[in-house]
């Protein structure tokens, strides 16, 4: 008799044991998750497609060219220096002209096809990923692009 006693005691321990670590282990869980405010920020800056915290008050150009980015160019580039599907293009402005830019946005297999070497090189380092050609895209729209990016890259 005794011997089952000292059984059951020894099972009602260790399950109580056992409730009491996954209490503890539910408790931390609880006090390791993000807040909504901490979950939100993070949401704002995480994901497929990175796109520059942009500064309180960009320019009507550059509102324009955020717009501009977000339809038609941030699905494969970040507005940072962040590589996406194609590089960030964070400081393009530094390493190409608004014309060249402009060109290349429209069509992109002509500029490759013309031996431009910045392009091949960039299109090599890609492994020969094809950009997308927007022909619909005009001149003050590069140019509203290109305002985005450097004034949500300060």
């Amino acid at each position: 008799m005794e011997n089952k006693i000292f059984k059951t005691l020894r099972v009602v321990n260790t399950l109580l044991i056992v409730v009491v670590v996954c209490f503890i282990f539910t408790l931390l869980a609880f006090a390791m998750m993000p807040s909504q405010a901490e979950t939100a920020a993070a949401g704002a800056t995480s994901g497929a497609v990175a796109v520059a915290a942009a500064p309180a008050a960009l320019s009507a150009e550059a509102t324009k060219g955020k717009e501009i980015f977000t339809n038609n160019c941030a699905a494969c580039h970040a507005s940072t220096d962040e590589v996406v599907v194609g590089p960030g293009l964070k400081g393009i402005e530094s390493r190409r002209d608004a014309a060249w830019v402009e060109k290349w946005v429209q069509n992109p297999q002509k500029v490759l096809a013309g031996g431009d070497k910045y392009a091949n090189d960039l299109f090599k380092k890609f492994n020969g990923t094809q950009m997308t050609a927007f022909p619909n895209l005009g001149t003050e729209d590069i140019k509203n692009i290109l305002a985005f990016l450097k004034e949500s890259n300060p």
